[in-house]
């Protein structure tokens, strides 16, 4: 599994080199702004998905 950890400094990236993240994720980049990884992206899958630290799992 391809996995793209994405962090505060990621948040203008372009996926699969031509779709940037979506303004919502790069809100939730903003507000978390921490180091730690929160939001990735599954390659394979093609999947933006947020770290819940209510329910220790990744959601859509």
């Amino acid at each position: 599994m391809n996995v793209l950890e994405l962090k505060l400094k990621d948040k203008d990236i372009l996926l699969e080199g031509k779709v940037s993240l979506p303004t919502q994720l790069q809100i939730s980049l903003e507000k978390r702004g921490k180091t730690a990884v929160n939001h990735r992206y599954i390659q394979d899958a093609k999947e933006l998905q947020i770290y819940c630290s209510c329910c220790n799992d990744w959601h859509l």
